[in-house]
Formats: structure tokens, sequence, C-alpha cells
């Protein structure tokens, strides 16, 4: 195996690695968050279950990040929810039949803070090396009022 290879396949494996952490990330927060942002007595909880999701893209506002980690991080996003079952339809961003939907619900991603790992620091002590990733998400209702808001590590 040439040294080009070897370096693709590295840098293939961190972004799978960084793309599923936040995909993970999306779904925990969405999921733990069943309480709308006023905590207002008199306002039911959100319900996700009953509902559709179109996922935008993932956008990049504060920090640099490759292509290939935004697109990486958005299908594994798609991917992560879809397993979840926790929405009845999931719609990618442009997909004309979200228009549709009744009960649709619109995922706002921006990757705010970034800081590369390393794995030798991993390898020393297990406490140390892992590789951060700090987002602001947004759940959106058809008329564009936020329904949760969350920013995660």
């Amino acid at each position: 195996m040439n040294i080009c290879n070897r370096r693709s396949q590295i840098h293939a494996s961190r972004i799978a690695r960084i793309s599923l952490f936040i995909a993970a990330g999306t779904i925990c927060i969405l999921a733990t968050f069943a309480v709308p942002p006023s905590f207002a007595a008199d306002q039911p909880p959100l319900r996700l279950a009953g509902h559709a999701i179109q996922v935008q893209k993932i956008i990049s506002s504060e920090v640099k990040l490759p292509a290939a980690f935004q697109y990486a991080i958005y299908e594994n996003t798609l991917e992560e929810i879809k397993k979840s079952a926790r929405f009845k339809t999931v719609y990618r961003e442009g997909d004309k039949a979200a228009a549709g939907a009744a009960d649709l619900l619109v995922l706002e991603t921006d990757a705010t803070g970034f800081k590369e790992g390393s794995a030798r620091e991993r390898q020393v002590t297990t406490v140390a090396g892992a590789t951060t990733i700090k987002v602001h998400i947004k759940l959106l209702d058809r008329d564009g009022k936020v329904v949760l808001e969350q920013i995660g590590r």
C-alpha cells in the first residue's frame, strides 16, 4: 500500500469518527429536549414522534471545517435520525416533498467550534486527545419559529 492511499484511509476514518460523533450528539440533544425553550407551564412538551423532519446541510459559521467533514456530518446525521425512528419522515435539504408535510420540523446545525484530537495523546492517556466539536442546533417549525435550541459538545 502506498503512502497516499494510507493517508486517504486515515483521513476518511477521521471524518467518519467526527461525523458520527456529531450525528449522535444531534440525536441525543433532540431526544433529551422535549420541552419548549420558554419552559412555560401552559405549553405542552414538544412531541417529536409524529413529526416529519427536514435536515438542512451543516454550516460552519465560526470555524473552517473541510467540505468533506461537513458532507460526512450531514450524511451521518441523516442516517442516525432515520435509525432513531423518532420522526415519521426524514427529508433532505431541498426535497420538494417536504413542502407537503403539515407537521414539518427543520433541523439546522452550525459547527461553531472544532479541535482536532491527537491519537498520540489518546494512546498515552484515556482522558486527553479527544476531538471536540461544538455545535449550535436549532429545530424550527414550518413558520420558522424556534421550537428547540441547544449548544452542545
